[in-house]
């Protein structure tokens, strides 16, 4: 395979996310919810929103890509799209095309070819032997099929019409493109699409679930070093909620820091450069286990100190059950990674690093036991205290009815700008 080692080849598929305009001709199914850490103001969904989407999920979103009301994609499985463009040539063109005003954008996950290609994705076949085939359009609304002579059904996904010589020539070839085909059944999501009008969220979605997979290596881009402190964030918090291995993710890279892409046009200065971009996701996890100790104990005295210094059955609180938890906003201080190896936090489905205080307790009674004002206003002064202490950024949260920390309703105060919340740029009002 030493042929393969050039600068015009490439290792890795990516997968790029644009902006999308919800009410344009080129939207996309987007669902009415994704989750209250999710959030969209507007129906402009910018490429940073739709990638932190992608990780928080874990899925990459399959489609049929609409053109003028009829699908691009043949056959009928909707598909995961990717170009096997090397990295230089990916920032190059995407650089040059979002100048022209085209649907690209910087913000891109870059997946091992070999694993991508065990998981079933395939480069397209750009044309076949006659030109300007003619297709069955069955009843399902602007799906497009050529005649199974010409091509198995399975295999129409991969379909790409070239035709150079044509009055309006049609040459995609250079989006070197690979596809992922979604082959189970879409019956679920079709009802909610096409007879109630709207998909209610991502769980009937046709997707790529990347979660599901045991790649390693994988890579991200996007354009700021801010971006790179959420996308960290993300993959931080996805590890700890035990969704990917420390592994899947081995390099972020922000293009602000880079010069001219002809700097690391050539496999070596590729690999150069993702080496100097690599992400050591092990160094969150070498606290010491005499340090964790140390800082569990701490969190014990604070605890115990704040929940006998007042006298919290004087108030007449309402008899409300549920229970509530010491949320720790961020994820990479060494006292939320203490915690975490001491198996003291846990981290439930939209993110929040959850401290439960009844095991460090020296009470005859948890602290469910009380009413859930009672157990809120007991973690906000845990709270106060360990910010003030150990200047971490806490809060409570809690859960009405239910010991179950991804159950509603819940209740916080936290409205901070903070990487936890994933919101559009733009803003409809």
């Amino acid at each position: 395979m030493r042929n393969n080692i050039r600068f015009d080849l490439s290792d890795y598929l990516i997968h790029f996310f644009r902006d999308v305009d919800l009410e344009s001709d080129s939207h996309i199914d987007f669902p009415e919810f994704c989750g209250f850490n999710n959030l969209h103001h507007s129906s402009r969904l910018d490429a940073l929103f739709l990638m932190r989407i992608a990780l928080r999920h874990g899925k990459l979103f399959a489609s049929w890509s609409y053109r003028n009301g009829l699908r691009t994609i043949y056959g009928n499985c909707p598909t995961v799209c990717f170009t096997d463009m090397p990295l230089a040539a990916f920032i190059q063109t995407s650089e040059e095309r979002l100048s022209r005003g085209e649907k690209i954008s910087n913000y891109a996950f870059l997946f091992p070819k070999k694993d991508m290609f065990k998981l079933g994705a395939r480069p397209v076949i750009y044309g076949l032997a006659g030109l300007n085939l003619p297709y069955i359009s069955p009843n399902i609304e602007g799906e497009r099929t050529l005649d199974s002579a010409l091509l198995p059904v399975h295999e129409q996904y991969r379909y790409v019409t070239y035709n150079p010589v044509s009055s309006r020539p049609i040459d995609w070839t250079h989006e070197r493109e690979w596809r992922w085909p979604y082959t189970e059944s879409i019956d679920e999501f079709r009802h909610n699409l096409y007879e109630e009008g709207v998909i209610e969220d991502f769980s009937s979605h046709p997707a790529f679930y990347f979660i599901n997979s045991d790649i390693e290596d994988c890579g991200v881009i996007v354009k700021t070093e801010s971006d790179k402190n959420k996308v960290l964030f993300d993959i931080l918090t996805i590890i700890d909620r035990g969704v990917i291995s420390k592994k899947f993710f081995s390099f972020i890279i922000s293009l602000d820091q880079l010069g001219c892409s002809a700097n690391f046009i050539s496999p070596s200065a590729m690999s150069e450069l993702i080496n100097k971009n690599a992400i050591n996701i092990d160094d969150f996890f070498k606290i010491s286990r005499k340090t964790a100790i140390i800082n569990r104990d701490l969190i014990t005295k604070i605890v115990n100190s704040e929940f006998s210094n007042e006298d919290w059955n004087i108030p007449n609180y309402a008899n409300e059950v549920g229970k509530s938890w010491v949320w720790f906003i961020s994820n990479q201080t060494n006292l939320v990674r203490s915690l975490i190896k001491m198996k003291l936090i846990r981290v439930n489905r939209e993110g929040r690093y959850l401290l439960d205080i009844d095991p460090l307790l020296n009470s005859e009674y948890p602290l469910e036991s009380y009413p859930l004002k009672m157990q809120e206003e007991i973690c906000k002064k845990i709270a106060l205290s360990l910010t003030e202490r150990f200047g971490v950024n806490c809060t409570y949260f809690s859960v009405a009815f239910s010991d179950n920390f991804d159950n509603l309703p819940y209740y916080t105060n936290f409205i901070d700008n903070h990487e936890f919340y994933n919101e559009t740029i733009e803003c409809d009002w």
